[in-house]
């Protein structure tokens, strides 16, 4: 602009005035163009951040132990090779019900001199971990923050490296596992609740392997079912992230999601920790009375100790993940002896409480 007008001075006897004019008002509107330029190329610079992340994701090495590369995958358009590289999408609840028919419960879980860290240049978290859980079994896993409480979760669904050991589920190691059949006998339901855009069919069977009868037995034996019938059933639209849901119906679809899947164990990770005291009590309802679930091995860590008074037994770990004690709620409460389980009790403040909530469902 500035340079244009020097120009007009200096040559306005030997150049026309109307082209003068002319080349002014293009070169103010020229500045604004260049704005635009400049600005629009600063978030294109900024929108291209998304396809490096994209490029780099896409070249990560894969989990060690997946069957199936995801470019297999994408080209043989496989459903089964997600629960199964072997059998059909059904085998899974096919072998369940072959178990089932011998009147054999499932989800029986061994953990042997267990070492886990979470990275090669790390410490160890957990040394020596050693218990028998047996199948079918409700178990709270307590203990102080840091005990590894949720790294004893993780490892089951080969989170974080087991340098060693083994874990046994049913007899068969873990670690032999495909990463697609291992983590297929597992269900997690987390502390924060994971929904997708979509409908609510799509967030409980993105494979479409159930039929819409199942879905809905689901979505009933989790106490949902009446809020959705109200909107568009299985149709009904999630948002991103499931913001036009409560939380504590995000744990309850979460829960539907679990019941669905009938899996051998289900990890639930301090689930209770962010819902309310009624919707805690839809979901300790659930486990109880729900067939899915009161057939499979449950362990949950605990947030408040009255979730898991009930349980068949608790499991207390200490530092570096070392077993403490193993009992009967009922039994750590009421024992002369120094308990873990009952000091953390009396901590609570609901002592009373708990006490009455185990010895109702206490085993003989």
């Amino acid at each position: 602009m500035i340079a244009i007008s020097i120009v007009a001075v200096i040559l306005q006897d030997s150049i026309d005035v109307g082209l003068l004019g002319f080349a002014l008002v293009y070169t103010m509107s020229l500045s604004g163009l260049l704005q635009w330029t400049v600005r629009q190329s600063a978030e294109a610079e900024a929108q291209f951040v998304s396809v490096e992340r994209i490029e780099g994701y896409s070249n990560l090495e894969p989990e060690p132990g997946y069957s199936v590369t995801t470019a297999e995958r994408v080209r043989t358009r496989s459903l089964s090779s997600l629960f199964d590289p072997v059998k059909p999408s059904t085998s899974l609840n096919d072998s369940k019900k072959e178990k089932s028919a011998d009147n054999k419960p499932v989800g029986q879980l061994t953990l042997h001199n267990v070492h886990i860290k979470y990275r090669q240049d790390l410490e160890h978290v957990i040394k020596g971990l050693s218990c028998d859980i047996s199948a079918g079994s409700k178990i709270g896993l307590v203990g102080r923050t840091g005990s590894g409480k949720s790294t004893m979760i993780q490892s089951l669904l080969r989170l974080n490296l087991i340098t060693d050991g083994d874990i046994y589920l049913d007899g068969e190691s873990i670690l032999s596992m495909t990463l697609e059949n291992a983590r297929s006998q597992i269900t997690v339901i987390p502390q924060e609740p994971h929904l997708f855009s979509g409908t609510v069919r799509f967030n409980l069977d993105p494979f479409n392997i159930y039929n819409d009868q199942e879905i809905w037995n689901a979505l009933k034996n989790a106490h949902i079912a009446d809020a959705l019938s109200k909107e568009l059933g299985l149709l009904t639209i999630v948002d991103e992230g499931g913001k036009n849901f409560s939380v504590g119906q995000r744990q309850l679809l979460s829960m539907a999601r679990a019941i669905l899947r009938k899996s051998k164990v289900v990890l639930m990770d301090e689930v209770t920790s962010s819902i309310d005291y009624s919707t805690d009590k839809l979901l300790q309802e659930t486990i109880r009375t729900c067939p899915e679930l009161r057939s499979a091995t449950i362990l949950t860590i605990a947030h408040r100790l009255r979730t898991i008074a009930d349980s068949d037994f608790i499991l207390v770990l200490g530092p570096g993940g070392q077993l403490l004690e193993k009992g009967k709620p009922y039994d750590l409460l009421t024992s002369s002896e120094n308990s873990h389980f009952k000091s953390l009790a009396m901590e609570s403040q609901e002592f009373d409480d708990l006490i009455s909530i185990s010895s109702q469902g206490r085993i003989e």
